[in-house]
């Protein structure tokens, strides 16, 4: 034994029967249940029952000529186990500690699986940038097999072409930062020419010299692909291919400031099919898709006469007719739209018939502003659907009346504050990897105080938005959200989470870190259970300030979320520069699967863009169980919408949430 004393482990010497001959035990020995047993005692008095109940029943066999290798855990450590016959009739037994050594082997063989399961492609190079391994999505990005690579010079083979000053400041930027990322442009073995998002690292020895690089890099042209898809989505509508809201107002807005230097007039035109919503319901979302590209088509076929045709949601179309030459001209057109609408829509062999309400405004006479301009054309289809429907109407004194409702309206929402007629309806956020709720999204109503209904934020929010009313409405929700999330959090929901969005007021407010701060501190909840929303199309009106703001906030600890996603104008470089945790779907791509493929593709991508950029995404207004089911085969995150639950008051989302969870996610 004197030939071992210096071994690190616990070395016993048994005989055939059990009887201890010998003992080695290092002082700092730490198997927990081991003893300070000595020479003439029994195997199981020196070891745990685990180590000694398996060596003790194979003792007569190891003992005969047959080593025994066995694991023991204890208290978060590994402990072999390891047996071998000594003649005559003996045997040697040793326990050491493996958990160092198993981690090592754990970590390398996982450090391996992630070379090369990693979907970057990986290039490995030593001091003289000679390649000595790349993984399997080197070869799938490049074209090149490892066998074309290994042993080649890296700048000279896969690089050449590039500016030899690059190289250079690149080799300079290394030696003195270890570290360089980048977009570069790269070439395949295909000879096309790509980009490349590039993140080199220099690997240095203890003395400090660099004895490798390793590179990693993923393929952008699917990134350029993406973004000019959004870059056409935030301009056009997927179902028809006709302009959207957004360029339709821009094109306006061109059209009014043409007209006022020319002294002309321009027609706005607002188009509703009769009785679509219930028709859908009826007879499906498929053959209403199909009736809307029809109604599409026929309006563009018009085109030549009406300067811009436009789809501004649902089943509405906007028409504008620049160079208006009187009211009678902007009549004929309207006659001229219902007419090209009439004829059958033969479909499946099914014939269909549809009638639209047609409301029209004039430039300058009814308003010289676009907002208000689209909002009488759509007073006046109320008109022409009042009428009974397969008609035009122009706005007039009969829809003023709607405009002194609304003057009514903002009179009554500047008292409702004080009154404390604001209430809040939180809508669930379901977790699709366990099918609890996670959290919630916090949505203001307005009970007013005249007859008690409640009236819809569609038509009170952009009121409370024009007139800056909007600031101390959104604070009352920030604080009476915080509130109420607490309060669930100390009553049997300690993880719950709550959404609060932001309008552009509040987000261009300099006082709003300063009040998110108070609401938290008056709440009492945890900076990292709230997340502020805000729309794509507000951060892209300013990016730098908005970056700015998102950072001052951000060091409070809450997180942000960006909703509508992938109908703006943002691109993913922006992205990638603000604080964003999550990305929600917006409800128009929801809508339009399972059904669409390319609503499909869309949704895949932006999930796939999210989780890349570290991520997660939610998907609004899930409606049925076909939605959740392919957002939950693409990896989306979390769901929200009336396949769940619709937005309840407080009282009813405390039953809901001391129910079952809402759905099975299985």
């Amino acid at each position: 034994m004197r030939l071992f004393a210096a071994v690190p482990d616990l070395l016993l010497r048994v005989s055939d029967n059990g009887a201890l001959l010998g003992v080695q035990r290092p002082q700092a020995f730490g198997l927990p249940g081991a003893s300070e047993a000595a020479p003439g005692s029994r195997l199981e008095d020196a070891l745990p029952p685990e180590v000694a109940g398996p060596a003790r029943a194979r003792l007569a066999e190891v003992c005969a000529g047959t080593p025994l290798l066995f694991d023991v855990r204890r208290d978060d450590r590994v402990w072999e186990v390891r047996m071998v016959p000594a003649p005559p009739q003996e045997a040697l037994l040793l326990v050491r500690d493996v958990t160092d050594s198993r981690g090592d082997t754990e970590r390398l063989r996982l450090a391996a699986a992630l070379f090369e399961n990693t979907s970057e492609g990986v290039l490995v190079a030593d001091a003289g940038w000679k390649i000595i391994a790349v993984n399997e999505a080197f070869s799938r990005i490049t074209g090149y097999g490892r066998c074309e690579v290994l042993g080649r010079n890296a700048n000279s083979f896969l690089r050449s072409g590039r500016d030899p000053a690059f190289q250079s400041t690149l080799e300079d930027v290394l030696a003195q930062q270890g570290s360089w990322q980048g977009e570069v442009w790269s070439r395949r073995k295909s000879g096309e020419v790509y980009p490349q998002w590039l993140n080199i690292i220099a690997k240095r020895d203890a003395s400090g010299s660099i004895t490798h690089y390793v590179e990693s890099f993923s393929d952008l042209s699917d990134r350029g692909r993406l973004e000019d898809r959004l870059a056409y989505l935030a301009h056009y509508d997927a179902l028809t291919n006709l302009p959207n809201r957004v360029l339709a107002q821009d094109r306006l807005e061109r059209a009014l400031a043409w007209a006022d230097r020319r002294g002309q007039r321009v027609a706005v035109m607002c188009l509703d099919i009769d009785r679509f919503r219930a028709m859908n319901e009826e007879r499906g979302q498929a053959l209403g898709d199909h009736l809307l590209r029809e109604v599409a088509d026929r309006l563009r076929r018009l085109a030549s006469r009406t300067d811009t045709v436009a789809r501004f949601g649902g089943d509405e179309f906007l028409l504008v007719e620049e160079a208006l030459r009187d009211v009678d001209h902007a009549r004929r057109i309207a006659m001229r739209v219902l007419d090209a609408l009439e004829p059958p829509y033969l479909i499946d062999g099914e014939e269909h018939r549809l009638s639209a309400s047609l409301g029209i405004s004039i430039y300058p006479e009814d308003a010289t502003d676009v907002p208000s301009l689209v909002q009488n054309a759509v007073a006046a289809v109320g008109s022409a659907r009042g009428r009974g429907g397969n008609g035009y109407a122009f706005f007039s004194a009969e829809a003023t009346v709607q405009a002194h409702e609304q003057h009514r309206l903002e009179e009554d929402l500047r008292a409702a504050l004080g009154r404390g007629e604001f209430v809040l309806h939180y809508q669930p956020k379901v977790d699709l990897q366990t099918g609890e709720i996670q959290g919630t999204e916090a949505l203001v109503r307005w009970r007013r105080h005249a007859n008690g209904a409640l009236i819809r934020p569609d038509r009170f929010i952009p009121l409370a938005e024009r007139t800056g009313l909007i600031v101390p409405i959104g604070e009352w929700v920030l604080e009476e959200a915080c509130r109420q999330t607490a309060l669930w959090q100390s009553t049997g929901h300690p993880e719950l989470d709550v959404a609060v969005n932001l309008s552009p007021a509040q987000l261009w407010d300099p006082d709003l870190p300063a009040k998110v701060r108070r609401a938290l501190e008056r709440s009492g909840l945890a900076p990292c259970y709230l997340e502020l929303e805000i729309t794509e199309s507000l951060v892209v009106e300013d990016p730098e300030r908005a970056a700015k703001i998102l950072g001052e906030l951000k060091q409070l600890g809450v997180s942000f979320s960006i909703d509508d996603f992938g109908t703006g104008y943002s691109s993913l470089g922006l992205l990638r520069r603000l604080p964003v945790d999550t990305v929600k779907i917006d409800k128009s791509f929801v809508d339009d699967i399972p059904h669409q493929a390319d609503a499909i593709a869309i949704v895949h991508a932006i999930i796939s863009m999210g989780h890349s950029l570290g991520m997660r995404v939610i998907a609004e207004g899930v409606e049925t169980e076909e939605q959740m089911r392919v957002l939950q085969q693409h990896d989306c995150d979390l769901l929200q919408g009336y396949h769940f639950s619709r937005p309840l008051s407080t009282h009813d989302l405390e039953h809901f949430l001391n129910a079952p969870p809402p759905v099975s996610v299985v």
